[in-house]
């Protein structure tokens, strides 16, 4: 404390060293895997063993169909030759199923299927995050050339 109010009284101040500043390189890609896509670079692409080109982000938006949820009756048929009280149980489960598609501007899509309530809101939210990103894109992208 002494050395501070020393080096105030004597007109010393000491400064933080400045910051490099931020490399302003090409922005990180944004993988989504439960709609089974990435996007890099404006581009989006399917995920999975080979990266196959989908369209362009600009312009793009994503959408989940209702999820139904059939009976599982063929469990339910199984388990009851085994217990009835079991059998009952499982024809009354239900699974959810649903679709994640992404449709492009040019009019393709792509579709995912979904299945259980996890994936369904994992999906949910992966929408939300590809639909801001492709705002921005087509906020970004300006006049489009030949527009009036």
């Amino acid at each position: 404390m002494a050395k501070l109010a020393a080096e105030k009284a004597a007109g010393k101040t000491s400064t933080p060293p400045a910051r490099p500043a931020r490399k302003t390189g090409a922005a990180r890609p944004l993988t989504l895997p439960d709609l089974g896509i990435t996007v890099k670079d404006g581009v989006v692409y399917k995920t999975g063993f080979t990266r196959k080109r989908l369209g362009d982000l600009a312009g793009s938006h994503a959408e989940l169909t209702d999820g139904t949820r059939p009976h599982r009756i063929g469990t339910g048929i199984a388990l009851a030759t085994v217990s009835l009280g079991m059998g009952a149980v499982a024809a009354l489960t239900r699974k959810n199923k649903a679709s994640a598609f992404i449709v492009f501007a040019d009019g393709t899509t792509h579709e995912k299927k979904l299945e259980g309530k996890t994936a369904i809101g994992n999906a949910q939210r992966a929408a939300v995050r590809y639909n801001a990103a492709a705002a921005a894109a087509t906020s970004n992208e300006g006049p489009r050339a030949g527009a009036d």
